[in-house]
């Protein structure tokens, strides 16, 4: 008995678990059980997906008590695990900013929130035979150059997501702070704009710069000559001073 205790603890996480929704117009193939995952570990679990009364898929998913609640500005995404399954569907969850208020337990998050999943067949069936071709070569490309390379693409692409992360956050900087992007753009385009109109003279200067770069390759046994001699000078002088000093 104390066995079965555990086990329907353990199924329904404890109740130390927060339920959230989210609608889409397709819960593309998301089934009760399949995971809940956040900055690549696993935080919870669907809980159900049912019809809602609009006509779209609501999905219920429980977040764990030690994963926090989740905050305004929380996007949700469904993913698939593989290409290779059909039933291998997940959600994954980007958090909203640490200071942004907790949603209450049991919200529906906004559909400008939720990324639906895109199947491959949807993205490939938009081409023309053309273009098919073309994505095609570029596979077999892809796969000639990773062949044998499997453990280097995959830390590739567990990196890859947090390093769009970062990207996107830098974007949103940015476009938050629209005032001194605006600035820094006009600034720009006057440094741009001012180096067009002296252009025989940046010209000029390069080719100068070449020149001298090319004098100095020229003489580089006479340099190391020089660089090989300074230590000694250095302490000829270091001692000359010393004797000055006195």
């Amino acid at each position: 008995m104390v066995v079965a205790a555990a086990c329907a603890w353990l199924l329904v996480g404890g109740g130390g678990d927060r339920r959230y929704a989210i609608r889409v117009a397709d819960a593309g193939q998301l089934v009760k059980g399949d995971l809940v995952r956040l900055a690549g570990r696993t935080v919870g679990s669907v809980r159900a997906v049912r019809l809602a009364e609009d006509r779209r898929a609501e999905v219920v998913f429980a977040v764990d008590e030690d994963a926090g609640p989740l905050r305004r500005g929380t996007r949700v995404a469904v993913r698939a695990a593989s290409l290779t399954g059909v039933a291998n569907r997940y959600l994954a969850l980007t958090p909203g900013p640490p200071a942004a208020p907790a949603l209450p337990e049991g919200s529906t998050l906004p559909a400008s929130a939720v990324t639906p999943l895109v199947e491959l067949d949807e993205v490939v069936g938009a081409f023309d035979p053309l273009t098919r071709e073309g994505l095609r070569g570029v596979v077999r490309g892809v796969a000639r150059q990773i062949d044998g390379r499997g453990r280097q693409a995959n830390a590739a692409a567990e990196h890859l997501d947090p390093a769009l992360q970062a990207v996107r956050g830098l974007a949103e900087d940015l476009a938050a702070d629209d005032a001194t992007l605006r600035r820094f753009v006009a600034s720009s385009a006057r440094v741009v704009h001012a180096l067009g109109s002296r252009r025989d003279a940046l010209a000029g200067a390069v080719g100068e710069t070449a020149t001298a770069l090319d004098a100095v390759a020229g003489a580089d046994a006479d340099l190391e000559r020089a660089l090989a001699r300074a230590p000694r000078a250095l302490r000829a002088t270091t001692a000359g001073l010393a004797e000055l000093r006195r």
